[in-house]
């Protein structure tokens, strides 16, 4: 399995190097939660927080770091020092500070998709040539921040194939915070399920079996570590060109020890959502996937499927399911019943689900077509404020 990186002591430094200005020399010590910048002849003193708020600035020579800067007032104040620690440096410090250099970095692609508070927009590296997404996040209030905060701190810990890669974080200017990840290319769950609708046609099991236990596999590693996606729903999962499943937005993920309400999806929340002082715990990640699997099996239908919004929050707050569901083993149906079940103690976890029969059984080979050149980003939209702590983005598929 693969781990999360752990930081050190809080009192070790984790790097220590010499830089200076024109005039001074400092020591520079990346600890845990921050850097501290001590002169080496005065008693001079700067620590900078490790957090998205703040911003490092970058001056380069030949495409390598030659200083990095804090803004003082209306200037910036440069510290030089070697270009391999400098490297270093900027490696320790990634996805935990926000960059400010970015039309340095990057060079700016097309416009993938568009929503209220955001935007995501193809981009290059001008350090390594290789494409990237663009991310571009809109403060609408200091609340939102800790939402980024918290969003920018799971995704740099979690390491896991099935899990979108986020590379750094810029301040793209004074409400507008910018988040570099992975460009994602594949097919999204949600156009298959929609195709599988509008057709009214059936996939192999085998295909659903691959997709449901991939995606077991990502949330089991969630919550081994204590985090909860809380918006597990086909527009957040792509199928990669070699038949992967990678799930991309943490837009309302949080630690479990953390928690304190309820966000999602309707027609996707577990019934436990609705009731009033309930935490939403790492069951309810099973319940949004049993709604995913029972779409799967069903043609495409949901479980919840209403023609308004009103109707699927009834139909989910009631939680009554019809199992009508043909064509497949007894195996899936059993095991989509212990993940829709109703009350979370009696709803089975990601651990005993993995290790259902239902994936001990043979089945016939992967049929799924590769839809390639087609990249997949997030679209905000907005969301009822009682239901969700942010607007969550969902997938938009835009040819390349």
């Amino acid at each position: 399995m693969e781990e999360i990186v752990t930081g050190e002591d809080d009192v070790e430094p984790q790097f220590t190097f010499i830089a200076h200005t024109r005039t001074t020399q400092y020591r520079i010590q990346v600890m845990k939660k921050q850097i501290d910048i001590a002169s080496i002849n005065s008693l001079d003193q700067i620590q900078v927080p490790l957090s998205i708020d703040q911003t490092i600035y970058w001056l380069y020579e030949e495409g390598q770091e030659i200083a990095f800067g804090l803004r003082q007032g209306d200037l910036i104040n440069y510290y030089y020092g070697d270009k391999s620690e400098l490297s270093h440096f900027r490696i320790l410090i990634g996805c935990k500070i926000s960059f400010g250099t970015f039309k340095q970095d990057y060079l700016v692609g097309d416009l993938l998709g568009k929503g209220t508070f955001s935007e995501v927009i193809k981009v290059t590296c001008l350090r390594d040539g290789k494409d990237y997404a663009l991310k571009k996040i809109k403060l609408r209030n200091e609340a939102h921040l800790i939402n980024i905060e918290i969003e920018v701190a799971i995704l740099h810990k979690l390491n896991h194939h099935g899990i979108i890669k986020l590379h750094d974080v810029y301040q793209l200017n004074e409400d507008t915070y910018g988040l570099i990840t992975e460009l994602v290319i594949g097919q999204s769950l949600d156009s298959i399920i929609n195709k599988q609708k509008q057709k009214k046609s059936k996939l192999e099991e085998r295909d659903i079996q691959m997709i449901l236990k991939q995606t077991l596999e990502i949330i089991d590693y969630l919550h081994q570590n204590n985090i909860i996606h809380r918006d597990i729903k086909p527009q957040h999962m792509i199928l990669c060109q070699n038949k992967t499943i990678k799930i991309l937005d943490f837009g309302l993920s949080s630690y479990e020890s953390q928690m304190s309400y309820k966000c999602g999806t309707p027609g996707y929340l577990p019934p436990e959502s609705f009731r009033e002082q309930s935490l939403y715990t790492s069951k309810g990640d099973i319940f949004s996937l049993g709604v995913v699997f029972y779409r799967l099996l069903n043609r495409g239908v949901s479980c919840f499927d209403a023609n308004t919004l009103e109707s699927v929050m009834s139909k989910n707050r009631r939680c009554t399911i019809e199992y009508q569901i043909n064509g497949y083993s007894s195996q899936a149906l059993h095991l989509l019943k212990q993940m829709l079940q109703k009350d979370p103690v009696l709803r089975i976890n990601s651990h005993d689900a993995l290790n259902h029969t239902y994936f001990t059984v043979p089945r016939e080979s992967h049929n799924l077509k590769e839809d390639k050149g087609n990249i997949y980003v997030y679209q905000a939209h907005p969301r009822p404020s009682h239901l969700s702590r942010t607007n969550s983005g969902d997938l938009e598929k835009t040819s390349k």
